[in-house]
C-alpha cells in the first residue's frame, strides 16, 4: 500500500471561486469509496487504484486569484499501471508441410506447439487473465523460462470461456457463459500441478498446446503493466 499526496490550487474570485471549491469537495469525497486516480504527465497516462484518504484541506487565502490546497489519496497496490489491457492471442497450429504430390501417397497431420515471445516493458511482474476459448480440449500454457503452467483436464465448453486469473489474493478460475456472461467454478478443471504464474518483467517465453481432435486450441491472455513511479 502506498499514499500520494497532491498539492493543487483552485482558481477564481467570489463565487465563481466557491463553485470551484465545492466541485473540488464533491469530487474528493472519502464516503465514494475506492476509485480510479488517472495521472497524464512526460508523455504518458497511468492509473492507479486510490480512495481519498483526507478531504482536501484549503487555504482562506483571497489575497491571490487563487487558493492552494492539499489531498491524501490511500492506494491499495504501489503500482501505476497501463489504462487499458495488453492482449496477446495464441492458437495452436497444424500441418506446416509442403512436398510435391505423387500417387499413390500416404497423409499425417503434424502438430506443433506454438512458441511465443511477451515483452512486459514495465518495472515488476504483471498477474495474468488467461481465457481459454470454448473448444480446446485439455489446454495448456507454460512459461518456458521457469517451467511453471496452467493445464486444464477437460474440453472447455464450447459455448463458454474459461478464465484464469492469477492476481495476488485473487488467483481463481471459472466458465464464463458466452451469452449470458454468467460465472460458475472451474477450479476443479485444474490440474493439481498447475502455478498460477505472473509475467516477469522482461521478455517471457511462453507456449501454449492443446490434445488433438480440439474443435477451437484458441486462447488469450491479458495484463497490465505496472510501474513503480511515474
Amino acid at each position: 500500500m502506498r499514499n500520494i499526496t497532491f498539492y493543487g490550487a483552485v482558481t477564481g474570485r467570489g463565487r465563481m471561486l466557491g463553485r470551484a471549491r465545492a466541485e473540488l469537495m464533491r469530487i474528493c469525497n472519502p464516503r465514494l469509496g475506492p476509485g480510479q486516480l488517472t495521472m497524464t504527465a512526460y508523455g504518458r497516462t497511468l492509473c492507479i487504484d486510490a480512495a481519498v484518504d483526507s478531504a482536501p484541506i484549503v487555504s482562506e487565502d483571497t489575497t491571490f486569484d487563487w487558493q492552494t490546497y492539499t489531498m491524501t489519496f490511500a492506494c491499495p497496490t504501489p503500482y501505476w499501471t497501463e489504462t487499458e489491457d495488453s492482449v496477446v492471442e495464441m492458437t495452436t497450429s497444424t500441418g506446416g508441410l509442403l512436398w510435391p504430390l505423387k500417387l499413390p501417397a500416404r497423409f499425417a497431420t503434424v502438430k506443433a506447439t506454438r512458441r511465443f515471445l511477451v515483452a512486459n516493458p514495465g518495472d515488476v511482474e504483471c498477474p495474468l487473465v488467461m481465457e481459454f476459448l470454448g473448444g480446446a480440449l485439455n489446454p495448456v500454457l507454460s512459461n518456458i523460462s521457469t517451467g511453471e503452467a496452467i493445464k486444464i483436464n477437460a474440453q472447455v465448453p464450447s459455448t463458454s470461456t474459461l478464465v484464469v486469473e492469477t492476481a495476488h489474493g485473487r488467483k481463481r478460475a471459472y466458465l464464463r457463459d458466452n451469452a449470458s456472461g454468467a460465472v460458475t467454478d472451474a477450479m476443479g478443471y485444474l490440474d493439481l500441478s498447475s502455478r498460477f504464474f505472473d509475467l516477469a518483467a522482461g521478455d517471457n517465453y511462453l507456449a501454449y498446446d492443446a490434445d488433438d481432435g480440439a474443435v477451437a486450441a484458441t486462447m488469450r491472455i491479458r495484463w497490465r503493466t505496472r510501474y513503480v513511479g511515474f
